[in-house]
């Protein structure tokens, strides 16, 4: 088994189930590059690198109410499943770019399976409307909205 196909089955395998996560055994593109492993292994492996440490920084600003360091996350997470993952589409990426460019939003990335699907997007309320006009006036597909309010995530729910 080569180290590129080791390390392939390190991201593929390690859950947080056994207590490790693939961020704690790799933790840094540099240690990721001193393993000279294939490039394309190199890009995955990095994305998921860097994915594991921007949610751990949504997961703060969240609470401080950050939005706008919440969206630069956003932002880079598209760029990262668009370049390093190569997961995202022309349509996804236009969709991204729209929003990008409309006031009001703090960030949109690609969201579910890749090769096309949804974006979300964290917009102030009040914008809500105009960038749903904007993107229907800009992109080229069919676009539909799902205008939602954001919320705690899952959690166990004790019952008495």
């Amino acid at each position: 088994m080569t180290l590129s196909s080791t390390l392939m089955l390190a991201i593929s395998t390690i859950t947080s189930d056994e207590g490790v996560r693939f961020g704690d055994i790799i933790s840094h593109e540099d240690e990721l590059k001193s393993l000279k492993c294939d490039e394309l292994v190199l890009k995955r492996a990095t994305h998921v690198v860097e994915e594991i440490a921007r949610t751990e920084e949504v997961a703060k600003l969240l609470p401080q109410k950050n939005f706008k360091e919440v969206g630069t996350r956003f932002y880079k997470s598209h760029e990262s499943l668009s370049n390093l993952m190569e997961v995202s589409c022309p349509e996804l990426d236009q969709l991204v770019s729209i929003m990008k460019s409309s006031p009001g939003v703090y960030g949109a990335r690609m969201t579910g399976g890749g090769f096309g699907g949804c974006v979300i997007a964290l917009v102030k309320k009040e914008f809500v409307e105009d960038v749903k006009r904007k993107v229907q006036a800009q992109y080229n597909g069919n676009p539909v909205f799902f205008v939602c309010q954001p919320s705690d995530g899952a959690r166990i729910l004790k019952l008495n």
